[in-house]
């Protein structure tokens, strides 16, 4: 398996974690996990006047 497989498989897998650690009330852990998916999954950094879409948050279509 070569590298980017690898990343991609350990991406897919800390999705599965945050949900389980969300489910479970565990805030403190499911942040620090985040922030490793998000390096892993090279999502870009907010900048100071980026604009957050809450939408995509909500359960609510």
């Amino acid at each position: 398996m070569d590298a980017g497989s690898m990343r991609d498989r350990a991406v897919m897998l800390m999705r599965e974690a945050l949900e389980l650690l969300d489910a479970a009330g565990e805030s403190d852990a499911a942040l620090h996990l985040q922030w490793a998916h998000d390096i892993a999954a090279r999502v870009p950094v907010l900048q100071p006047d980026d604009e957050i879409d809450l939408k995509r948050f909500l359960d609510e279509p």
